[in-house]
């Protein structure tokens, strides 16, 4: 059983007859639920009440199933004495400020958060952030840009801009994505290293024409260039005369720099040099003929001619 000394009782006194003031943010414990508001403990000598229009941002929600007793929450003093003796509390307004400072925070340091798309809208997607609306510009979602594949999709973004007057959120998957596409090929280019080596022929898709040659994806995530001089033996003014992005190319592998994980292909020499079939050489038994074997026939009813 714990004690209860007289130092804390004055100490727990102090708390409840402590001053407070309207725009205070305090934190306190979920006493009670109803469907229209919630109790708070927040060490008061009065109750915090909390609104159900100032806990939650969509109506349509109940508070009992986004609430649990016992949960820990912030909120801001609105009312000192609510006329029935409690102190009104909004989670709202609390929320309003901490989000800023943890926007600054996750902009900073580029932390990744989760975040559930609600909608799409022309030119982006929809999220919310503590119940603020946040937007995803269409340029912003990496390589998926088909906005109707998104509503209802959890995803991981950056934030990349915010203002607090105009209440405006700007988040980003493109980096993440970006980061996640470069860990994938390194990972696979490391394993192509291991198990290839030059010499090795293709069968590629050219993934992007460049000025001074094409870049070839030989196998997921594993791509490499193939220079304008090795494209063809004829003279080429423009990569884009001959090639266009998803054609079909045979190529072999020149080198691998295992330092800076670049790989060069050729085009002009990526046919495998022909095998010359011996077969017709070698006996039914497997065994290589000899001059005599292979000329019999030619020279059985031959005779020398005596001088």
């Amino acid at each position: 059983m714990d004690t209860f000394n007289e130092s804390d009782f004055v100490n727990h006194l102090n708390t409840q007859m402590r001053k407070l003031e309207e725009g205070e943010i305090v934190t306190g414990k979920v006493y009670s639920i109803n469907d229209d508001s919630i109790i708070v403990d927040f060490g008061y000598m009065k109750d915090g009440v909390l609104s159900k229009q100032d806990a939650l941002y969509d109506m349509n929600l109940n508070l009992k199933d986004e609430f649990n007793i016992g949960d820990e929450i912030a909120c801001m003093i609105m009312k000192l004495n609510d006329g029935e003796g409690g102190v009104t509390l909004s989670k709202k307004e609390a929320d309003s400020i901490t989000l800023w400072e943890k926007l600054e925070k996750y902009k900073n340091s580029k932390r990744i958060i989760d975040v559930v798309i609600k909608d799409a809208v022309k030119g982006g997607l929809i999220t919310y952030i503590d119940g603020y609306r946040a937007f995803i510009p269409q340029s912003q979602l990496g390589e998926n840009r088909d906005l109707s594949t998104y509503p209802g999709k959890t995803i991981s973004v950056n934030v990349i801009e915010f203002n607090k007057e105009n209440k405006k959120i700007i988040l980003s998957r493109k980096e993440i994505e970006g980061n996640e596409r470069e860990k994938r090929r390194s990972n696979a280019i490391s394993d192509f290293y291991s198990s290839h080596k030059p010499g090795e022929v293709f069968e590629g898709t050219v993934v992007k024409i460049l000025s001074f040659g094409a870049l070839v994806e030989i196998q997921k995530d594993v791509v490499g260039l193939v220079h304008i001089s090795e494209i063809s033996e004829k003279n080429i003014p423009k990569v884009s005369d001959v090639l266009s992005v998803h054609d079909k190319v045979k190529v072999k592998i020149l080198s691998l720099d295992n330092d800076s994980k670049k790989i060069s292909l050729t085009i002009k020499n990526a046919e495998e040099t022909p095998k010359e079939n011996y077969n017709h050489l070698v006996d039914s038994d497997g065994m290589s003929q000899n001059l005599g074997s292979l000329f019999k026939d030619k020279f059985k009813d031959f005779k020398f001619e005596k001088e």
